[in-house]
């Protein structure tokens, strides 16, 4: 099993190259994914769309979404902004959230109707019951029909945010009228007051890949394994909304939200992240800068979280950009122009306009970028900042599995 803190080490850029899978090249680019089992066919199976609601936060500095991802995944953090994630250790500018935020979904786990964060940084499905220390005002999983799995266990650890314990039982879990019937939930025991303050949701549901799953002793799959062939297509489709409810499709990919052309990426699903490999980017107008390197799709995060020469080189063209101790990243001039940060995939070019970079304000005429650093991660992460900006289709298709990206209609 892998874990979020087992899987970091220190990379050169120069050195991802030599890691990056070796896929087919037939099919690669734009165009229609590799054709799923006789079982996801077309019109053998079902579609639907769901709503995706802006999860409502409290006032926080804006260093506290880096520091989230960052703990989850086992970055480099400094005390400064821990500090800055945690209010209560001292006086720091803290702002509400306009900018970009998580999401959460209806789900029913057994008989009782839920609402958890979609994430798709993760292969988990966690939510608390009466018995869990830390539950604070999440709504509890009635697990009375539940069936227990003696022996298994699990254990997410989050940094200094704490970790979420507990035991692990099998029920029905249906989204949309579509039902995993023994999907395997885990029922947290023990959730840190960090974790249970961050998460307003009733729990978590990750629609990553089995290597991120926290289960053990054997990891489980997720509820979106379990029921793809069920599906016309093993894909699932979104369309985030800045501070707007947003659509994730199921089964399919609606021509009518996209314009031109689905170019397709092949993942590294062994890492059981949503990994796929970047050919270069561009900032403003410049030349392409042909670094070869991995990012990770995360709607469970809100930056993008590049390699630190990248932010560097990004911020050098931002007038009166510079990196504030105070805030523990990169700051600017509310009134300064950003620059569009566009990566290229399979040989297109998709665009973060300069504008969306402008995160949110931090006080003195100050303004917190929304490209930071990854903390030495060895891929960028790719938060719903950049996810909104297009629509993004997950393709989970058994032999080459892919992420694609379209311009949004």
């Amino acid at each position: 099993m892998v874990n979020c803190k087992t899987i970091v080490s220190a990379l050169a850029l120069s050195a991802l190259a030599a890691a990056a899978p070796s896929p087919p090249a037939a099919g690669a680019g734009a165009g229609p994914a590799p054709t799923p089992s006789a079982a996801a066919e077309p019109g053998l199976g079902k579609r639907f769309s769901l709503d995706l609601h802006p999860v409502k936060r409290g006032p926080a500095h804006p260093a506290a979404r880096s520091l989230h991802t960052l703990d989850r995944y086992g970055g480099r953090v400094s005390k400064k902004l821990r500090s800055l994630a945690n209010p209560q250790t001292g006086s720091v500018n803290v702002t509400s959230y306009p900018f970009y935020m998580q999401y959460h979904m209806p789900v029913k786990l057994g008989n009782i109707n839920m609402t958890l964060m979609f994430d798709t940084g993760n292969s988990d499905l966690w939510v608390t019951i009466n018995e869990t220390q830390g539950r604070g005002s999440h709504h509890p999983f009635d697990n009375s029909t539940c069936l227990p799995l003696p022996g298994y266990t699990f254990d997410i650890s989050w940094g200094s945010f704490g970790d979420i314990t507990g035991d692990v039982c099998s029920d029905k879990v249906e989204v949309g009228g579509i039902t995993s019937q023994k999907q395997a939930i885990q029922l947290a025991l023990h959730l840190s007051e960090h974790i249970s303050g961050s998460i307003k949701d009733d729990g978590v549901m990750g629609f990553s890949f089995i290597g991120l799953n926290n289960i053990e002793p054997k990891p489980q799959n997720t509820w979106f394994e379990n029921v793809k062939n069920s599906l016309q297509k093993p894909v699932f489709t979104v369309d985030l909304r800045k501070n707007a409810v947003g659509t994730i499709d199921f089964g399919f990919v609606d021509p009518k939200k996209h314009r031109g052309s689905i170019f397709w990426a092949y993942v590294d699903e062994k890492s059981g992240f949503w990994r796929f490999y970047n050919e270069g980017y561009i900032i403003g107008n410049d030349s392409v800068i042909g670094d070869f390197f991995p990012g990770i799709l995360d709607t469970g995060g809100n930056m993008i979280l590049l390699f630190d020469p990248m932010v560097e080189e990004y911020y050098n063209k931002v007038p009166g950009a510079f990196f504030d101790e105070g805030n523990e990243g990169y700051v600017f001039p509310c009134n300064a122009t950003l620059p569009n940060w566009t990566v290229i995939v399979e040989k297109a070019r998709f665009t973060v306009p300069g504008p969306n970079i402008n995160f949110a304000p931090v006080g003195s005429g100050l303004c917190y970028g929304g490209i930071q650093s990854n903390g030495g991660l060895p891929f960028a992460i790719y938060g719903n900042l950049f996810i909104s900006q297009f629509l993004t289709i997950f393709g989970a298709y058994n032999k080459f599995p892919r992420v694609g990206f379209a311009i949004k209609a």
